[in-house]
């Protein structure tokens, strides 16, 4: 009885803060008809880069305003776009308070500012400080500014792994692992205490292709060679007066000094007002959906992770695309790729769903910062494949296998006896190691799906399995090292991925653009979170570990229930972030 009193209180007091929300709205909606941009002469157009930005939809929680949620990169990219032929728009104010997104997304955003300012308009950055991924994307812009007592730390890129197999050991657990693909590098952490040289070999040929694109760009941004922003990198001036000195810089200011001296009285507009202008534009053409499919590929339904991240569920996904396969509403699908893989079975799952939807209508395949071994098999099959430049994708390879955890229960004081029948009813017991007959037996296994990967790859991409598997075996390319094996068609955006969806469907120029998952409104977040299925118990579980032990975890818990049920797994290798 206390527990319906407790949730009916709960379901009350929700109610009555609906009600407020839409009276509020409704108010607002009144007091609020003018244009976005009302001012004769053109406007400044504001864009605040922050740490929440990201590439999908996602559930942000019923406390967050859905007014003031963050634009997704791609949103805010597009809409840079547009405001390069917008008689309306002037300059940019570009505002970096954070950058939470990988480097396909700052590419993207760069990209468009570049556009912009090809246009014969002018950008200006400012933050209070930089990195090497800040700097980029400000590097964009014809002048860059920073806060006058900032720190510059455009130091170059570096990626971290982390090797268990010495704890593993001191725990008494001992994994036992088979891969397919000389570079299939994922099962490494748990099983060296270093890399082997082929995934050594493999991550620096993908840092030099990312790094040498981060050099060509902060050079072309401000006007200097290749050689001269290696040697700043190399040598990096860290206060904003050595920044300035050595032109790294423009400006040292405040940024109300900023807003007063180089906007003054000059009109503005916000980029969430200016988005929100062109979401409500009549399209009369068709329609292009936008499916994002972001996070860990896992068997079954997708949502929110342990972490508050999203995950890509095979039957909820492939159930997405089913309905779009059968909505007449819908003239073509782009697919937002932006995963590191996971399951294989889950990932051949969806790879089935878009084939029955190609039969349907056109498919065209963006990819974002990731789309790797799951994330490339979901892929293959499309109509087209885009990927940036800096895009991390390719590791087309597979793994499996389990952990022996006899002897960390033994140092717990527990024992097992198991009782079986069937000469390999114990293949996948976590209480033994493989022995010789076990593991062949089981690579055989990965073996066989490695080759229906690479089969499939080729008839995707219209290539012969030969010279599939040259670029396989689990090695990861950049997009632009993608587009020299054939793995991708083009390098480009988002936008330009709608673009050739429509031209496939043969859809008019003015088309509508659907993305899926929407994100919930005030009332669907407000269910989720008196229901309990929410996001805030994921939110939780992230406030209580530590964030250096986030990733890890995440990651091990994903491999967990990929291969507990003797699974495929289908993942990039090991925790591969590129700071």
């Amino acid at each position: 009885m206390a527990m319906k009193n407790k949730r009916l209180i709960g379901w009350l007091v929700g109610f009555l803060v609906l009600i407020g929300a839409i009276t509020g709205a409704g108010l607002m909606i009144l007091m609020d008809t003018s244009p976005v941009i009302s001012s004769p002469q053109s406007s400044w157009l504001v864009v605040k880069i922050q740490p929440g930005m990201s590439d999908a939809p996602g559930d942000e929680g019923f406390a967050m305003d859905p007014g003031n949620i963050p634009p997704l990169s791609t949103e805010l990219s597009s809409a840079i776009r547009h405001a390069a032929t917008d008689s309306k728009v002037s300059e940019i104010l570009l505002k970096i308070n954070g950058l939470g997104v990988g480097w396909a997304q700052t590419t993207d955003i760069r990209n468009a500012l570049r556009t912009f300012r090809d246009s014969g308009k002018s950008c200006t950055a400012w933050a209070d400080g930089y990195d090497t991924k800040t700097y980029y994307l400000a590097s964009a812009c014809d002048t860059v500014a920073m806060s006058p007592e900032g720190i510059t730390l455009v130091t170059g890129m570096n990626v971290t792994n982390t090797y268990y197999s010495e704890t593993l050991s001191m725990l008494g657990v001992s994994a036992n692992f088979e891969h397919v693909g000389d570079f299939k590098s994922a099962v490494e952490p748990y099983e060296r205490s270093g890399p082997s040289e082929a995934a050594a070999t493999a991550t620096n040929e993908l840092l030099d292709s990312l790094y040498g694109a981060i050099v060509s760009g902060i050079g072309q941004g401000r006007g200097l060679d290749d050689e001269s922003v290696r040697i700043l990198i190399d040598e990096p001036p860290l206060t904003a007066l050595a920044a300035l000195d050595r032109g790294l810089i423009d400006s040292r200011i405040y940024e109300i000094e900023m807003l007063d001296t180089v906007i003054g009285d000059e009109p503005t507009v916000a980029m969430g007002d200016y988005i929100e202008s062109l979401r409500t534009s009549w399209r009369t053409d068709g329609n292009v959906t936008v499916l994002y499919a972001d996070g860990p590929i896992i068997l079954g339904s997708g949502g929110v992770g342990l972490f508050g991240d999203n995950v890509i569920g095979s039957v909820s996904t492939s159930r997405d695309i089913k309905k779009l396969a059968e909505d007449d509403s819908v003239d073509a699908v782009v697919l937002r790729v932006n995963s590191p893989g996971g399951s294989g079975q889950a990932s051949d799952d969806i790879w089935q769903a878009i084939n029955i939807l190609k039969e349907a209508k056109p498919v065209v395949v963006s990819m974002g910062d990731y789309a790797a071994s799951g994330g490339y098999y979901i892929s293959m099959n499309a109509d087209r494949i885009f990927a940036e430049t800096t895009t991390v994708t390719g590791s087309i390879g597979v793994f499996g296998g389990k952990m022996n955890l006899a002897g960390l229960l033994a140092k717990a004081g527990m024992s097992q006896f198991e009782f079986s029948r069937g000469a390999r009813s114990d293949l996948l017991s976590t209480m033994e190691d493989f022995d010789p007959e076990d593991q062949a037996l089981f690579r055989s296994f990965l073996e066989h799906f490695y080759e229906v990967f690479i089969t499939k790859a080729a008839n995707g991409r219209g290539m012969t399995k030969e010279a599939v598997h040259a670029v396989a075996q689990g090695r990861v390319w950049t997009g632009s090292q993608a587009l020299e094996h054939g793995l991708v068609d083009e390098l480009g955006s988002l936008d330009d991925a709608i673009a050739a969806a429509a031209e496939l469907a043969a859809i008019g120029e003015n088309y509508g653009i659907d993305r899926l998952p929407k994100r919930k409104d005030f009332f669907e977040q407000l269910v989720e979170e008196l229901g309990g299925t929410g996001p805030e118990e994921a939110r939780l579980s992230a406030a209580v570990v530590p964030r250096s032990l986030r990733r890890p975890l995440q990651t091990l818990l994903l491999l967990d229930r990929i291969v507990a049920d003797g699974g495929v797994a289908a993942m990039m290798p090991g925790l591969l972030e590129v700071h």
